[in-house]
């Protein structure tokens, strides 16, 4: 596929991504307090992540997941 993941992204957005990679129904304030990055950084990493095409949040909001739109970078 050619370019990896990690070269596309921030270091704040591949440690949103990981953060989400490893539970897919974390909150937003959960992926804050484990980046130590404030809630408004994560919303903005989030948004950006989305409008890359990079990132779905699927369900309603009390019983939703993310998805990661990307190959298996593992």
């Amino acid at each position: 596929m050619g370019t990896s993941l990690s070269a596309l992204l921030s270091l704040k957005e591949m440690a949103v991504i990981r953060q989400i990679k490893d539970n897919p129904n974390i909150s937003i304030t959960a992926i804050a307090a484990n980046t130590r990055l404030s809630k408004s950084t994560i919303d903005r990493i989030i948004r950006a992540l989305k409008e890359k095409g990079l990132l779905t949040r699927i369900g309603a909001k009390n019983n939703a997941k993310w998805v990661i739109n990307y190959g298996s970078e593992s």
